[in-house]
């Protein structure tokens, strides 16, 4: 049925299908909604949403591991090469480092040795930057990188069926007592025989080195192989060893030096002696003439 309704000289027809038909609460809430304009961001706000990073906090690490997950693919590609070039780099940098710090701060004995280099008639040049010595530690490092690789690779699959705490002393114990004293018996000799010492000077020092530096890598090497098997992967294991490896061999490097300037002092001495015994035996001569 049509109804005719108007107003004035306005007519309009209506259907009973287009009358208003009611709507429920939540229909009347999302037309005012999508009706409602939208309110306008503040100048400062949008000019913060254009500079802020989105994403969580702990994306910047990214850019600080990527550096490690390289050289965990080097390492994983070819792993002798990689151990081999991060060992003569680790070298390099210790016995630089030695080096700098002796000639920064030189011992409190050359004074003394210096007076009796003057007596024996021999000069003792000050500190100062030896080539050599650093050629010599880039070839005992390099001899030794990939024999010490294997060592604690093998030494990081051992007691994989004891506890975790037995487990972890064990493998500190086998390297403090085999790997650390034959390591500082082959560094300290082949420093001394490279530098073209005598079998009984190498001897000498390997008695004055190696038994202080044994007693002092218990305050550092213990430490460091418990934390790289508890909490480390395996590719990373070397890298933190690295880091350490770098002190400790600055440490052994000052100490075969120090060992060696004992050494010349002791010659200087014995020069001193039979330059006395000369003049000593010169002066009977002459009397006796």
């Amino acid at each position: 049925m049509i109804r005719l309704i108007g107003t004035g000289r306005v007519f309009r027809l209506q259907h009973p299908l287009h009358q208003t038909v009611p709507r429920s609460s939540l229909t009347r809430s999302f037309l005012r909604y999508k009706s409602s304009p939208a309110e306008p961001t503040p100048p400062s706000e949008a000019k913060d949403a254009t500079t802020t990073i989105p994403g969580p906090s702990y994306l910047w690490m990214e850019s600080v591991q990527a550096p490690f997950k390289h050289y965990s693919r080097l390492n994983n590609k070819s792993p002798y090469w990689t151990q081999f070039v991060s060992v003569l780099v680790i070298y390099l940098i210790a016995d630089l480092t030695a080096q700098v710090i002796a000639i920064r701060k030189p011992s409190v004995e050359e004074p003394a040795d210096e007076s009796r280099a003057k007596e024996a008639g021999e000069e003792i040049p000050g500190p100062s930057y030896d080539p050599l010595r650093t050629a010599r530690s880039l070839v005992i490092g390099g001899a030794c990188a990939v024999p010490s690789y294997i060592f604690f690779l093998r030494l990081g699959n051992m007691f994989p069926t004891l506890p975790t705490p037995i487990g972890i002393t064990l493998k500190v114990l086998i390297n403090q007592f085999t790997y650390t004293p034959l390591f500082n018996i082959y560094f300290f000799g082949s420093q001394s025989l490279l530098s073209g010492q005598t079998i009984q000077d190498t001897v000498e020092r390997l008695k004055d080195t190696v038994p202080q530096s044994w007693k002092n890598s218990w305050k550092v090497w213990p430490a460091v192989t418990a934390i790289s098997f508890l909490w480390l992967k395996v590719e990373f294991r070397q890298v933190f060893a690295g880091v350490v490896a770098i002190g400790w061999q600055a440490y052994l490097s000052l100490l075969n030096s120090k060992s060696a300037k004992k050494e010349d002092s002791e010659h200087l001495g014995q020069a001193l002696e039979k330059k006395t015994e000369i003049e000593h035996d010169a002066k009977k001569r002459a009397v006796t003439a």
